[in-house]
């Protein structure tokens, strides 16, 4: 018994132990199957979704290239060809009508320019024409539609008198009209948002161009056989008239720049317009003086109305890039959905495998993602630190920190600074005798010097271009009237040492600047948002931009602007140059800014700061030529 005893407590004691580690066991592999299912849920289907619109942006590109390879053709080929069958099939109703052998000539080269759009078609559909008398005609190829052509000229040539008007105008006009329906067909599969407005007023101008086509075949008979003498040819004339200009002006309805287009070309060619009018109302009226045949008429019709038609022509071709340029884009677009719906599902398809082992090996994984986040934010902050190291050399530090703050930097008026330009003497002269990449070397080097040499005065640098150097005292941060003593002192300093500069390449040639300063009121503010660039406006930059242009070589020159602010310190010597034309400002007095009495370094520049702003002593009085 005590045996018994003794041994039962040690087995519960292992079952209890046993039982609680299996319990823990169980409960850890419960949360992992938790925390994958969590994880692996939204990210399955996120790749789901991702493959089903990936499968669709696939699908939908490849129907988007078919459809703009066949619009592509049907637009240029196809219109080309529909536009030069109407010229012919009117050149060739004015033929019958007149039967001139001048006309026949005219005709002859239309042949010419159609056979040419035909050779010139990439892709040919079956055309498949029913005819009234119930028979089809099918012309698989282009070459069999060119031969039945042929036939049909070389017998109206042989016997111009045995075919009617309206058997020469119906035969261009049924093929005419199941050419239009290959850009029907085309456009009907392609019924995208704002562009299917534009194929519809495209296919709407065509069929414009086709009722007018006929006006223009009908009207030049009308004046080369003296007026209609089938009631049935008048009817026929005003249906095509009326239906055109409906069409027309339905096809400027759907598309904003072919209403545009239209009215510039009302306003370019308003006496064609006017005298079309004016034919237009004869033909209407079936009154042709004396009613008498006068085939010149009837070409000066055709003429111009040809010249009509072919100002539609230009349009539809304008209207057409545009289309081609719409679809392009579209399809860029898909281009860029499968490309990212593919990157996508790479990434999802990798971010699962790295996340399943991550959760599988949390443990480890949480204290190593601890300190690779740590490492991270200290790489972030580092990254930052350039960031906005690089944002302060582009922008003042009090705007950075607004447009970081605030997402903008509104403009800011200053009524009192002081501004610098300089350029580089002959430099024109340097680049002829240098390489591209000496001359950026050489400016590179040159920039770099008087940057160090600024960093002395309080002066903001706001750009450079080529060899011109631009900077200004008293913005972004005001500095009372401190601003023209900064500048001048500055400018007095990069004259003095710029003789230590050394062309790299040229090192027995010194360096010269031309330096123009002027103070005044300005406005200066962040321009742009992809490049935000620190701009200054007002005529103060215009006036020391001038100041520089016209100064010498060697030399400050100054406006009496910075000349009365600069006579307040008292140890600036200035000397007066006299009236000088400043293009754009006339006659202005002004002067050299020739140095100073005081060095303006260390010890000596901080006691000048200190001055008061006063009437000069007179042992320190200006001295003014």
């Amino acid at each position: 018994m005590p045996a018994t005893v003794c041994i039962q407590p040690a087995c519960s004691s292992s079952d209890f132990c046993t039982k609680r580690h299996g319990r823990t066991s169980n409960s850890t592999r419960r949360n992992l199957v938790v925390v994958v299912i969590l994880t692996v849920v939204p990210i399955a289907a996120l790749v789901v979704y991702t493959i089903v619109n990936l499968t669709q942006s696939v699908q939908r590109q490849k129907a988007m290239s078919t459809v703009q390879e066949r619009v592509e053709v049907s637009i240029h080929d196809a219109g080309t060809f529909v536009h030069r069958l109407q010229i012919e099939r009117g050149t060739t109703a004015l033929y019958i009508s007149s039967n001139r052998g001048e006309i026949l000539k005219v005709l002859q080269e239309q042949y010419h320019r159609t056979d040419a759009a035909i050779e010139h078609m990439a892709y040919w559909y079956t055309l498949t024409v029913q005819l009234e008398n119930g028979e089809t005609e099918v012309f698989q190829t282009k070459e069999g539609f060119q031969s039945h052509l042929a036939n049909f000229r070389a017998n109206l040539e042989l016997n111009p008198n045995t075919i009617t008007l309206e058997e020469t105008l119906e035969f261009y006009t049924v093929y005419i009209e199941t050419i239009i329906s290959w850009l029907k067909e085309d456009f009907s599969i392609y019924n995208d948002g704002a562009l299917w407005s534009d194929l519809v007023a495209y296919e709407t101008l065509v069929l414009a161009k086709e009722h007018i086509g006929v006006e223009r075949a009908l009207g030049g008979t009308f004046f080369a056989m003296g007026g209609f003498y089938d009631y049935g040819n008048l009817l026929w004339f005003m249906e095509k008239s009326i239906g055109g200009k409906k069409l027309l002006d339905r096809s400027r309805a759907y598309s904003t720049l072919l209403d545009e287009l239209y009215n510039a070309a009302i306003d370019e060619n308003s006496e064609l317009f006017e005298l079309l009018a004016s034919m237009r109302t004869i033909i209407m009226h079936n009154n042709l003086t004396a009613n008498n045949p006068f085939w010149q008429a009837g070409n000066w019709w055709f003429l111009n109305m040809t010249q009509y038609i072919d100002i539609l022509f230009d349009i539809e071709l304008q209207i057409a890039e545009d289309i081609l340029y719409q679809m392009n884009e579209d399809m860029q677009r898909m281009t860029n959905r499968v490309v990212i719906y593919s990157f996508l599902l790479i990434t999802f398809a990798i971010s699962c495998v790295c996340i399943l082992r991550a959760v599988i090996r949390q443990t480890a994984n949480i204290e190593q993602f601890s300190l690779s986040l740590m490492n991270k934010t200290k790489e972030l902050e580092q990254e930052k630190k350039k960031t906005d190291s690089l944002l302060y050399q582009m922008l003042p530090v009090t705007v950075a920190e607004e447009l970081k703050r605030y997402g903008k930097a509104p403009a800011e008026s200053f009524d009192d600074v002081t501004i610098f330009f300089s350029d580089v003497v002959g430099f024109t002269s340097i680049c002829a005798s240098s390489n591209p990449m000496q001359v950026v070397e050489m400016l590179n080097v040159l920039y770099e010097y008087i940057d160090v040499r600024i960093e002395s005065w309080d002066v903001y640098k706001v750009e450079t271009i080529g060899d011109a150097y631009m900077m200004v005292s008293g913005l972004p941060k005001r500095n009372g009237s401190r601003h023209s003593s900064e500048i001048a002192a500055m400018a007095l300093h990069i004259m003095d040492t710029i003789a230590e500069f050394r062309i790299p390449h040229l090192p027995g040639r010194r360096i010269r600047l031309r330096i123009g300063i002027h103070t005044g009121s300005c406005v200066a503010g962040v321009i742009g948002f992809k490049m935000p660039r620190y701009c200054l406006f007002g005529d103060t930059v215009n006036t020391a931009s001038r100041m520089e242009s016209s100064g010498k070589p060697s030399k400050i020159h100054i406006s009496k602007a910075t000349y009365m602010a600069l006579s307040k310190f008292g140890v600036f010597s200035m000397k007066r140059r006299g009236e000088v034309e400043i293009k754009g400002k006339g006659k202005m007095l002004t002067y050299w800014l020739q140095g100073t009495s005081s060095s303006l370094h260390g010890k000596e520049r901080d006691n000048f700061m200190t001055l008061p702003l006063n009437v000069p002593t007179d042992s320190m009085r200006t001295s003014v030529l």
